[in-house]
């Protein structure tokens, strides 16, 4: 499969750079890679093809894209621009070391390093992972670790001028994350391009972030679903002007949301404010404070929805970026 997906990319997007990034199923066992054995890394490019997606491919030093005996590595995509690419196998709970270890795979002591280094030669970057900080609405379905999640969002916090955005999957939503007080950019999260139970999605974001087209695969060719500047006016990646244009919209949202869940189901006053606050915080800390503090920050006594909206499951997401090449 993985070598088809290949040719497929590399067939019709000749030009493009592609990034691979490890999934949870991507490995045998699922929801596991080692935190430090760059042979079983080397082994799943060779087999899967995705090694020739990365050019110039080393382990430990040399020139061009750095693979990590952890499974992540950076890569620049032009001159200013640098791409980091991220396990976060190694920091999600089903994974035994994301519970043993401070720091699996001294991901985060790279990825400190990385952006120190990309800061002082003022260089933007941008990090995609499949895994996303943060939590389900349902803060007692928990995929994350709390406390290796909280040290990638404080990373976030601490580079927050230079890394532009950051785009996951995983979670089989069309959904974005934010907490202006730790990060102030939207943390994106895509729906899968799998079609168990829905459309496939392929999301096309513009290259400095101001928006994003999400498109499902329909058999009736109308592909476009949405935009984020059509649905919600807003040209900006900045977590407090999108979120608070979120609140002014909120049923447009969570319509939107659950085009993209797994289950069918009827929103009421509590489960709303239950998905906006899950989409307002990266922490089921924050989350329970914020349900608690905030019970009255939307309207929603009469407020509608309908189940008409089929839900989404897939395994698999699709990033493309626009990049405007002079």
């Amino acid at each position: 499969m993985y070598k088809k997906v290949t040719a497929l990319l590399t067939t019709h997007f000749p030009n493009t750079t592609i990034l691979p990034t490890l999934g949870n199923h991507d490995n045998c066992p699922p929801n596991y890679w080692p935190t430090n054995n760059p042979n079983v890394y080397q082994h799943f490019l060779d087999s899967s093809g995705w090694g020739e997606l990365i050019k110039d491919r080393t382990f430990l030093k040399g020139r061009g894209t750095v693979i990590r005996p952890g499974g992540y590595y950076s890569t620049h995509i032009s001159d200013s621009l640098l791409a980091i690419v991220l396990n976060s196998v190694l920091w999600i709970l089903p994974n035994q070391d994301a519970s043993s270890q401070t720091d699996p795979g001294d991901q985060f002591l790279w990825l400190n390093h990385t952006l120190m280094k990309a800061q002082a030669n003022n260089k933007t970057v941008l990090i995609f992972t499949h895994v996303p900080p943060g939590h389900e609405p349902n803060v007692t379905r928990q995929y994350n670790s709390q406390t290796l999640t909280k040290q990638f969002i404080d990373i976030l916090g601490e580079f927050d001028q230079t890394v532009l955005g950051v785009f996951c999957g995983h979670l089989h939503k069309d959904a974005f994350f934010g907490d202006p007080a730790l990060y102030s950019r939207v943390i994106y999260a895509s729906p899968p391009l799998s079609w168990i139970a829905g459309n496939p999605g392929v999301r096309l974001y513009n290259y400095d972030i101001s928006d994003y087209t999400q498109y499902y695969l329909t058999s009736h060719g109308e592909w476009v679903a949405h935009s984020q500047s059509k649905i919600y006016s807003v040209t900006t990646n900045h977590a407090q002007t999108l979120l608070r244009a979120v609140q002014d919209n909120i049923c447009t949202y969570i319509a939107l949301f659950a085009q993209s869940d797994v289950v069918r189901l009827d929103c009421d006053q509590v489960c709303a404010l239950s998905l906006y606050c899950s989409m307002r915080t990266l922490t089921p800390a924050d989350y329970s404070a914020f349900m608690a503090s905030r019970a009255d920050v939307l309207e929603l006594a009469s407020f509608p929805y309908s189940s008409k909206y089929q839900i989404l499951v897939g395994c698999s997401i699709m990033l493309v970026i626009r990049t405007n090449r002079k």
